[in-house]
């Protein structure tokens, strides 16, 4: 009889080797921590080796799904079991998740969480205890409640990113703003997106930020801010909205004075009027360039962007103003307004007729749906023809 062939032994489970178990400690703990929070802890399931394998992470980032509500059993879970540092934290919330946000804060507080981003299925509640976490560098908030600040508020001494975007303010709490942000002295990055209270009144409160480097301030409603002084800003993003009626756009302007972008969304049916107070208010046209101009005024000033402007005679008076300042202003892009009437090439016309004190300055008219970008290069000879 023929021997039967012989087949080939199939490895044991005790036979068999995980690749992934042999690297160096460190280089899987690499691995792990960058997947999503779910796929860590289902890393449990694999075998008997794994099933505690996540708990050795030295640390770990608790980001959800931002499309999906958060689970609070789920989070509760991972709070429980984790032993180490969670440096990040991000999640939508919503009404059940709300109501833990208490006992997850004090949890985050003892694991010396450093990025906290929340988000909310609506305007939910944030909890007082938000303001314990003293070891935060990112705090990004939106579509939520603030509360007002406890009794003996130390602030965010490591905080360099504040972001505050449709979040709502007790009544008096522009204050209370005022003082986050004045006890975070390293905040470089400070977004204020319809950052609003609940006061009857408008009250003006100031924005003290000495290592501010990127400054975003957008709401369609003024309320109240005052910009301090920033020595080190580089990029500012001003939405004017209401913010013009009745307030000194001279003195906006001297404040940013240090920056080398800024971005202008404008109100062109608010006028752009300067001065020092109600009754000495003038228009921003050529009184404006020869008597409130300083020569430290966007001193450091490269580029420019210009939007919903709708070819007002104030709106262009700032145009050439700052063309004829910024002497090492590279580009300056504008865009129309939707309802703005004036051909492009009038438009265009009148911009190559200003002074230049940049003499390489690249001059752009953007279309509405930023696909089109009509460029103007100027050289030193057409300054100084335009300027005769």
């Amino acid at each position: 009889m023929a021997p039967s062939p012989s087949r080939e032994k199939r490895p044991t489970p005790a036979d068999t080797v995980d690749i992934l178990l042999t690297l160096p400690p460190q280089m899987l703990d690499e691995i792990l921590s960058r997947l999503p929070i779910r796929d860590i802890v289902r890393t449990s399931a694999l075998s008997r080796s794994w099933r505690h394998r996540w708990k050795a992470l030295p640390s770990i980032g608790l980001t959800w799904p931002a499309q999906h509500v958060v689970a609070r059993e789920a989070v509760k879970a991972v709070l429980h079991c984790y032993p180490g540092r969670i440096q990040r934290f991000s999640a939508l919330v919503g009404k059940g998740s709300a109501r833990s946000l208490g006992v997850w804060f004090r949890k985050l507080a003892s694991c010396g969480i450093e990025y906290l981003y929340l988000d909310g299925a609506y305007i939910f509640p944030l909890h007082v205890s938000v303001f314990a976490l003293a070891s935060l560098t990112s705090l990004e908030l939106c579509e939520c409640r603030v509360p007002g600040l406890p009794n003996g508020f130390m602030g965010f001494p490591n905080l360099t990113k504040l972001k505050l975007f449709m979040v709502e303010l007790p009544a008096g709490g522009e204050y209370h703003l005022q003082d986050i942000i004045a006890k975070s002295p390293l905040i470089e990055d400070l977004y204020l997106g319809d950052a609003r209270t609940l006061s009857d009144t408008m009250n003006l409160w100031v924005i003290q930020a000495p290592n501010l480097r990127h400054l975003t301030l957008a709401s369609s409603d003024d309320y109240g801010w005052i910009l301090g002084d920033f020595p080190l800003l580089e990029y500012a993003l001003i939405d004017l909205g209401k913010y013009l009626s009745g307030r000194d756009f001279g003195t906006l302007l001297g404040k940013l004075c240090h920056a080398k972008m800024l971005e202008i969304y404008t109100c062109h049916s608010i006028p752009i009027m300067v001065g020092s107070d109600q009754k000495q208010i003038v228009e921003a046209n050529g009184d404006f360039q020869n008597k409130q101009w300083s020569e430290s005024m966007f001193a450091n000033l490269q580029e420019v962007q210009i939007k919903d402007i709708g070819f007002y005679s104030n709106e262009m008076s700032f145009i050439e103003l700052v063309l004829s300042k910024a002497r090492l202003l590279r580009r300056l892009s504008i865009r129309l307004d939707v309802e703005c009437l004036i051909p492009k090439e009038e438009v265009l016309d009148v911009l190559l007729k200003y002074s230049k004190a940049s003499p390489n300055v690249e001059v752009g008219l953007e279309d509405i749906d930023d696909d089109m970008d009509m460029g103007i290069e100027t050289d030193l000879e057409e300054s100084t023809d335009d300027d005769s």
